[in-house]
């Protein structure tokens, strides 16, 4: 089966908007350009129909075609991908809290935001190790694979595999006061620095203490567990909220309460 025909399923879709978002979906896919003949037969779509679509997405800077009439993504989207990320309420008070957990955990992380069924790595904070994964900002990400290796930890989940074989994902879902999931928090490192053991005594008390310091979360009874094994979090009366590591050392983090 296709793509597009996978995507064609509610009675309410149009489907000339579902097949365009299949092809911008493809091209933002791939790290180089793709020809006609390749996205007609990736997507499934009629190579008449596709010729449209390609030509009106183009006319709007969405897609970009080269001399070689090849394919790829265009500055429009670009930019209004950037629009969207600055505008984000929820990313602002999400990126201060990733920057201090890359800090303290020496790791990168990333938040995924949920669109539907699915989740999308949107942005990330890098640590400052020499060795580093590639950057999987764009990708669709599953907190656990078939065929992955995965364990559920008190509410987080830890997975070997999901984004790539050799990289190890920590991930902690956060929910809104209604119990709608809005993205999640994901650690990746490459999976030869992690052990169970560091994983379970470093990463997961931070991670976990994530839910307190962003009141617009409320911390799940899995995730309070966890946290009070090595970690607490006090509020002082600039509203600033603090993390106490493992060490004793207090770090501030921003205020996200307002």
């Amino acid at each position: 089966m296709t793509v597009a025909r996978k995507q064609r399923r509610s009675r309410y879709s149009v489907d000339i908007v579902v097949e365009s978002m299949v092809l911008i979906k493809l091209l933002c896919s791939s790290e180089r350009l793709q020809s006609f003949t390749e996205l007609s037969k990736r997507s499934g779509i009629s190579k008449n129909k596709m010729f449209r679509i390609l030509a009106t997405l183009e006319q709007c800077g969405v897609v970009a075609k080269d001399g070689q009439g090849k394919y790829g993504i265009g500055a429009a989207a670009y930019g209004a991908a950037c629009n969207a990320l600055s505008n984000s309420r929820l990313l602002s008070r999400i990126r201060p809290v990733m920057a201090q957990l890359a800090e303290i955990l020496d790791e990168t992380v990333y938040f995924a935001i949920r669109t539907g069924k699915q989740l999308i790595l949107i942005d990330m904070v890098e640590c400052n190790r020499k060795i580093k994964v590639a950057s999987f900002v764009g990708k669709e990400f599953h907190m656990a694979s078939p065929g992955a290796e995965t364990e559920l930890i008190q509410g987080i989940t830890v997975c070997h595999g999901s984004l790539d074989p050799e990289v190890t994902t920590i991930s902690l879902e956060l929910f809104d006061n209604n119990g709608l999931s809005q993205g999640a928090l994901v650690v990746v490192s490459p999976t030869f620095r992690l052990t169970m053991e560091d994983i379970r005594s470093r990463i997961l008390p931070h991670l976990a203490g994530v839910v307190q310091w962003l009141p617009i979360f409320p911390a799940s009874r899995e995730t309070k567990r966890v946290t009070s094994a090595t970690t607490a979090v006090i509020p002082n009366t600039s509203s600033k909220y603090y993390a106490t590591e493992a060490l004793g050392a207090r770090r501030p983090l921003p205020a996200l309460a307002n």
